[in-house]
């Protein structure tokens, strides 16, 4: 299984990387793992949109979701556009922020039918595993104001995994979740906060390390950063809590589970 790096950066996006997004590749099947902006670009880098099996949400926010209207367009409008409907799993309570983003875009007023005319929604149940082809996702809740979901991602059948934390405070059992994992995709938002552990919706470098650490991860790769404030600074204090390897996740990095 291949996990390859879409895009990265936080809400305001990165010089050359949109926000996060990846794609889940194992065998024939393709899984689209969030959805940000920039993300199709790079994805038809790698495949032909029309062969995603499925499309998969971690949580709502506009940084996770926006490309979900481009990839839309992508199917309906192409010279040769897409025939069918691809599956769309979002989280619990997803569908109706969905039908909502549609309502202002619809110029046709076919709303809550804009995302309908390309995907065939659904909502996972965060406790039970989906799978999907040849790929099997676990869930587990984050901290965040917003219901979020992280995801072990892995080949069905192999308890080889990627780890991936979505968008979270440092107050979850995510470390038990991920333990083991091949590589540990975490989000690393902040260099530093003031803002009390228990109230935060974000991780800092040094907390992703920390993570990788408590899970024995083989390998982190940071995701979700501003890089404002310093790639150096980000690659530096998330090395200090953690020995292994740690590496940005710029677009084209792929991560392998063999």
């Amino acid at each position: 299984m291949n996990l390859t790096v879409l895009g990265s950066g936080a809400a305001g996006a990165n010089s050359g990387s949109g926000c996060t997004s990846f794609l889940a590749r194992a065998g024939s099947t393709n899984v689209l793992v969030d959805s940000g902006s920039g993300a199709v670009g790079e994805l038809k880098r790698w495949i032909d949109v029309r062969s995603l099996d499925a499309i998969l949400i971690s949580h709502m926010h506009l940084d996770h979701i926006l490309d979900l209207v481009t990839l839309r367009a992508a199917y309906r409008y192409a010279p040769e556009p897409f025939e069918g409907r691809i599956p769309l799993w979002l989280p619990p309570g997803g569908r109706e922020i969905l039908d909502g983003l549609a309502a202002p875009l619809d110029l046709d007023h076919h709303s809550p039918l804009f995302f309908d005319q390309v995907y065939e929604v659904e909502e996972y149940n965060p406790i039970d595993s989906l799978h999907v082809g040849q790929i099997g996702i676990d869930f587990a809740p984050t901290q965040h104001p917003m219901p979020a979901w992280a995801m072990r991602i892995a080949c069905a059948g192999s308890d080889r995994a990627i780890g991936y934390t979505s968008d979270t405070g440092p107050i979850t059992n995510l470390g038990r979740f991920f333990d083991g994992v091949d590589a540990l995709v975490c989000e690393a938002t902040f260099l530093t906060s003031d803002v009390s552990p228990m109230d935060r919706s974000h991780l800092t470098a040094a907390e992703a390390g920390r993570l990788a650490t408590t899970c024995h991860a083989k390998r982190l790769v940071l995701t979700h950063f501003w890089e404002e404030l310093g790639t150096e600074q980000i690659l530096a204090a998330a090395a200090s809590a953690f020995d292994g390897p740690v590496e940005l996740a710029w677009p084209g990095l792929e991560l392998s589970v063999s």
